[in-house]
C-alpha cells in the first residue's frame, strides 16, 4: 500500500492535488512558488488492535515510586531519529542582544527551554512583544525570499521592476529563482531581521503539540503598528463601502491579503484609510485611537494619507502602460479604492486632477470584457468602478463614460440571485445617463420609451424579496418628511436607490413636457412635486438603513441634483439632516454643499436679516 501523501503548503492551502514529486511539486514549479513541506506532526493512536497492545517481557524493570510523592522522575528518549525530528521543527528564539550576523549561533546557548520537571504555561501571548525575533532555525531567510523586499525598508522605494514583480503572476518565477539564489548565498545567511518583536520565548522541542499562534510562513509583510492599524481600519470600515453589491465581500476577504503581495494595492489601501480617518471628527478619531490600544502621540493626519497616495499613484503609473498590468485584477482594486480616496478629497465637486479616473478607465476598458464573463475580485472590482462612474457622471451632469457593450446579459428578465437584480438595476441608470447627457441636441423617442418602460417591468418581474421588510409614510402632523423602509440586504438598497435616481432623470429629460402654453405650469408642478417625492424617498431609504453607508452618500447625490426644488422648512431641514450625518458620521465632506443648499433656500439672507 502506498504512503500518504505528504502535500506542500501552496496546495494544501488551495485545496488541490499535488504530485509529491521530489523537493518540488510541479504546481508551484509551474508558479514559480517556493515549495515548502513541513514535517507531519506527531499523532497519538488511543490503543492498539495488535495482540501484544499489554504485554510486556518477563524481564521488564518496573519503577516503584513511593506514595508520598518524594521521588520525581525524568522521562528521556534520546534515539536518533527523535532527537532528529525536534531538532528540525523547532522554535529558535533569537534574543536582540544574541551574536547573530553572520555566523551561526548555537541553538543550546540561545534557547531558553522549559525545564522537563517544570510544568508549560497554560497560556502563551498571541504575539511576543518588547521587541525580539522569532523564526525557524531551518528558514531564516524563507521570509525574505517569499516576499523580497516587501519586508525590507527599502520597500519604500519600488520602481517598476518591483512593483511589477509583485502585481503580475509571470513574474513569480523569477521571484523564486532568486529566492533560491539569495537563499543558498552564504553572505546572507543569518541576515534576516524578523519583524515580530522579542519577549516571549517558547522553545517546541519540549512539546509533543506546536502552538498554534506561531506562523512561520506568515503571509502579512512587515507592517508597522500605523500600516496595521490603516489595514485594519479599512477591513472594519471601509470595505463595506466596496462590497455593496457583493455576497462574497471580497474587498473585506480577499483584497487586504492580495495587498500583502501587491505594493500598489496596499498603498491604495493606506491611503483611503488614513484619508477617512483625518476626516472624522476628533471624538471618532479618539474612539478608533482607543479601540485599537494606540498611544495619544500617534496622529493620522492628510500627510499621512497623502504620503501613501502619492506611492501608489507613483507605482501605478510606472505600470500603466504594461500590457500584463493592465489586466491586473489586483491593480484595478487599487484604482477603485484609490477613486474613493479622490471622492472624499474633493466630494460633490468632481476631481481637479482626475488622476485615478484617468487609471480607472485605462483598467476598465482593458478588464470590462473578462469582467463580465468572469466572476471574482476583477469582476466586483469592476462593479465598484461602474458605481463610482454613475455617481460622477449626476454630479458632473455628464454621460456615463465606460463601455456598455458588454452588459447585455444584464439587460434581461430571466430568474436571477438578487445581487444581479440589483446589477441589473444599476446598469439601468447608467443607460439613462447615457441617454439624457448625450452629446446630440435631440433625444430619441423610442429610445425614451423603451427606458421609461423598465420601471413597468421591474414592477412585473422583480423578486419579491426586493419588497422592504417594513414601510411607513411620515406622519405630517409630527412634522415627519422621510418614509421609512426598511431592506434587509445592502444589494436591495442600492439597486432599489440607483433605480430612482434614473426615473429623477427620466422625469426630468421628459421630451414631450410643455415648453410653452398653458399646460407648461401645470406640467411643472407636477415634474417638480414627482421629484421631490422621490428625492424624499431615496433619503429615507438611507436613513432607514443606516447599516448600509453608501446608502447616505447616494442620497446625498440626489440632494445635491434636486435639493434646490424644496420650499417647506421641514422638508429643507430633512434634507440638510441627512447632509450633516453624512459628513459627521462617515466623514464624507458636505459642508460646501450644506452652504450651497442654505443659500439656494435663502436661509443666509434671512439670518442675516434676524441680526
Amino acid at each position: 500500500m502506498s504512503s500518504r501523501p505528504d502535500p506542500c503548503e501552496n496546495c494544501r492551502r488551495n485545496h488541490v492535488k499535488c504530485d509529491d514529486s521530489g523537493t518540488t511539486c510541479q504546481r508551484c514549479l509551474k508558479a514559480g512558488q517556493e515549495c515548502v513541506r513541513h514535517p507531519r506532526r506527531v499523532k497519538f493512536r488511543h490503543g492498539s488492535t495488535a495482540k501484544y497492545d499489554s504485554e510486556f517481557s518477563r524481564d521488564q524493570i518496573w519503577m516503584n515510586p513511593s506514595a508520598n510523592g518524594t521521588t520525581s522522575f525524568d522521562f528521556i528518549d534520546e534515539t536518533p531519529d527523535l532527537v532528529a525530528f525536534y531538532r528540525r521543527d523547532s522554535l529558535v528564539v533569537y534574543s536582540q542582544g544574541s551574536d547573530y550576523e553572520g555566523k551561526s549561533a548555537s541553538p543550546s546557548s540561545e534557547i531558553e527551554s522549559y525545564p522537563p520537571s517544570t510544568n508549560v504555561p497554560t497560556t502563551f501571548p498571541l504575539l511576543p512583544t518588547n521587541g525580539s525575533t522569532i523564526f525557524s532555525s531551518e528558514s531564516s531567510g524563507s521570509l525574505r525570499d517569499i516576499y523580497g523586499d516587501v519586508l525590507s525598508p527599502e520597500s519604500t522605494q519600488l520602481g517598476i521592476s518591483q512593483a511589477a514583480m509583485w502585481c503580475h503572476p509571470s513574474s513569480t518565477a523569477k521571484v523564486s529563482q532568486q529566492s533560491q539564489a539569495t537563499a543558498t548565498s552564504p553572505e546572507n545567511t543569518g541576515s534576516f531581521k524578523s519583524p515580530l518583536p522579542t519577549s516571549s520565548r517558547y522553545d517546541r522541542s519540549h512539546s509533543l503539540f506546536p502552538p498554534l499562534f506561531v506562523q512561520e510562513d506568515s503571509i502579512w509583510p512587515n507592517l508597522d503598528v500605523e500600516q496595521a492599524c490603516l489595514l485594519r481600519y479599512f477591513i472594519e470600515n471601509l470595505a463595506r463601502w466596496f462590497d455593496l453589491c457583493d455576497p462574497e465581500r471580497h474587498f473585506t476577504r480577499a483584497v487586504p491579503q492580495k495587498a500583502c503581495t501587491c505594493p500598489p494595492l496596499l498603498n491604495a489601501i493606506l491611503s483611503a484609510s488614513a484619508r477617512h480617518l483625518c476626516t472624522l471628527p476628533k471624538h471618532c478619531r479618539a474612539a478608533v485611537m482607543i479601540k485599537y490600544s494606540l498611544p495619544r502621540i500617534m496622529r493620522f493626519g492628510e500627510e499621512t494619507a497623502l504620503y501613501y497616495h502619492s506611492k501608489c499613484i507613483s507605482q501605478m503609473r510606472s505600470l500603466s502602460h504594461d500590457p500584463d498590468a493592465l489586466m491586473d485584477e489586483n491593480l484595478l482594486a487599487a484604482v477603485v479604492i484609490l477613486r474613493f480616496y479622490e471622492e472624499i478629497d474633493a466630494p460633490l465637486g468632481g476631481l481637479s486632477g482626475e488622476t485615478a479616473l484617468r487609471g480607472l478607465q485605462v483598467f476598465i476598458e482593458a478588464q470590462a470584457a473578462s469582467a463580465f464573463t468572469g466572476n471574482g475580485l476583477r469582476q466586483m472590482a469592476f462593479w465598484v468602478g461602474v458605481r463610482q462612474e454613475i455617481h460622477m457622471a449626476f454630479l458632473q451632469q455628464r454621460s456615463f463614460r465606460l463601455p456598455l457593450t458588454f452588459c447585455d446579459s444584464y439587460r434581461s428578465w430571466e430568474p436571477a440571485p438578487d445581487h444581479i437584480w440589483a446589477n441589473r438595476l444599476i446598469i439601468f441608470c447608467a443607460d439613462v445617463l447615457q441617454f439624457c447627457f448625450n452629446d446630440t441636441s435631440t433625444k430619441d423617442h423610442a429610445r425614451y420609451e423603451e427606458l421609461i418602460d423598465f420601471p413597468r417591468k421591474w414592477l412585473k418581474y422583480h423578486p419579491r424579496s426586493f419588497a422592504p421588510t417594513y414601510y411607513r409614510e411620515p406622519d405630517r402632523s409630527k412634522n415627519e418628511v422621510l418614509p421609512q423602509l426598511w431592506y434587509a440586504e445592502d444589494f436591495h438598497i442600492a439597486g432599489i436607490q440607483h433605480m430612482i435616481l434614473a426615473m429623477i432623470l427620466l422625469t426630468v429629460y421628459k421630451p414631450n413636457v410643455p415648453r410653452l402654453g398653458l399646460g407648461q405650469r401645470e406640467a411643472m408642478i407636477v415634474m417638480d412635486s414627482n421629484i421631490k417625492s422621490m428625492v424624499l424617498e431615496i433619503c429615507g431609504i438611507a436613513v432607514s438603513n443606516r447599516q448600509c453607508p453608501p446608502s447616505l452618500l447616494t442620497a446625498t447625490i440626489a440632494i445635491t441634483m434636486c435639493g434646490d426644488r424644496f420650499t417647506d422648512a421641514h422638508e429643507q431641514q430633512a434634507l440638510l439632516d441627512v447632509l450633516i450625518e453624512t459628513d459627521q458620521d462617515n466623514a464624507w465632506p458636505t459642508a460646501s454643499m450644506q452652504a450651497n443648499l442654505k443659500k439656494a433656500w435663502g436661509w443666509e439672507r434671512s439670518s442675516s436679516t434676524t441680526t
